[in-house]
């Protein structure tokens, strides 16, 4: 390759990019890529949910930790 001009050297990698993009295999590849991402998605949306969910019940905790002090805070000084 080190003696080709440039134009020879792009043309001749267009044409194996060429070549591979029409092989079975390059296809099996690319289409497990795309279910791949279609597997990722569903499961950070999944994620996603259950971190909600958790925040949501340390939510109602540490509102039921607070009541708990008022409450307690009110007896000392009642």
């Amino acid at each position: 390759m080190a003696g080709m001009t440039l134009e020879k050297r792009l043309a001749d990698v267009e044409q194996r990019v060429s070549e591979l993009a029409t092989r079975d295999d390059v296809r099996a590849v690319a289409d497990q890529i795309l279910h791949l991402g279609a597997e990722m998605r569903v499961g950070f949306s999944a994620l996603r949910e259950e971190i909600r969910a958790g925040d949501e019940e340390s939510r109602r905790f540490m509102r039921m930790l607070y009541e708990d002090v008022i409450d307690r805070l009110g007896k000392l000084s009642g």
